[in-house]
């Protein structure tokens, strides 16, 4: 955490919270007032769903634009799609509600050109996070809602508590269960060209180089990446994928790139009006 004067003072007016079964402690901030009005219509919504008695059941249709400022959170998972013309990441949150025992399932999703805030659901807290994580397994096999996708296509990066760099908190989810959420959204996903793109990635351990050799062999590759061809699933090239894009030294250098091939999409869009105007 930042040490900073504006820092500090919100940190001195915070409730702190501990999660359980974690030992993680963070604190409340601002935006309390929002949280729980989120909190109330996602109840709102889950209350006039038919019930299942499964996670699923605190899953909802999306709330848009849910902003939750400061107020503080638990990294899940997080995955990266490493596309110099617009790269984007994903983290999914756990944020608690201030005065109760449930906490929004949030999705953020950020490229240079779009930010998107998302609350998929309201979920209790409890020994082991057991319901959370029943909670993700099912929203990875609905891709979200049919109203708006979690994913679009397979990341280049998925990052998880144990190939998380050492200079931030990690999230939560480990190796195996991050595995089986991307295997339980594969199918629905799984690009024609799957072959190619662990191909690719084995050759290519520099993002830049692979990113350019891939429109070198075909640039529909390059702009596609989002909604390209759907192919069959394949279970063993699922775990071939899966192992290439959580190495941590591949996911090292899409992160140490990463911020280089946002300055790089920016400008390129910006070369690209000067062009058109």
């Amino acid at each position: 955490m930042s040490t900073n004067s504006e820092e500090s003072k919100k940190k001195s007016n915070a409730k702190f919270v501990r999660m359980q079964g974690t030992g993680a402690i963070s604190w409340i901030g601002c935006h309390r007032e929002s949280i729980h009005e989120y909190a109330a219509e996602l109840r709102r919504r889950i209350a006039a769903k038919e019930q299942t008695g499964t996670a699923s059941d605190y899953l909802t249709a999306p709330l848009i634009d849910c902003e939750t400022g400061n107020s503080p959170g638990y990294p899940l998972i997080n995955w990266v799609n490493f596309n110099p013309f617009c790269p984007t990441v994903a983290l999914l949150w756990y944020i608690p509600v201030p005065g109760t025992n449930e906490g929004l399932l949030k999705l953020h999703v950020d490229s240079p050109f779009n930010a998107e805030r998302l609350a998929f659901g309201l979920v209790p807290e409890d020994n082991e996070l057991k319901l959370l994580k029943e909670a993700c397994v099912c929203l990875f096999a609905a891709n979200g809602h049919e109203s708006l996708r979690l994913i679009r296509s397979p990341p280049t990066s998925v990052l998880h508590g144990q190939n998380w760099p050492a200079d931030a908190d990690p999230p939560l989810f480990d190796r195996e269960l991050s595995r089986l959420l991307f295997k339980k959204v594969a199918a629905s996903v799984w690009p024609d060209n799957m072959l190619a793109t662990c191909d690719f990635m084995r050759r290519y351990k520099d993002p830049w180089v692979r990113f350019l050799e891939e429109c070198n062999g075909d640039l529909s590759r390059a702009f596609g990446r989002v909604e390209g061809g759907r192919g069959d699933f394949d279970a063993a090239r699922f775990e071939q994928w899966f192992d290439l894009v959580s190495d941590p030294e591949h996911v090292k250098a899409e992160q140490s790139n990463f911020g280089l091939a946002w300055a790089y999409a920016i400008d390129s869009a910006r070369n690209h009006r000067r062009r058109v105007n």
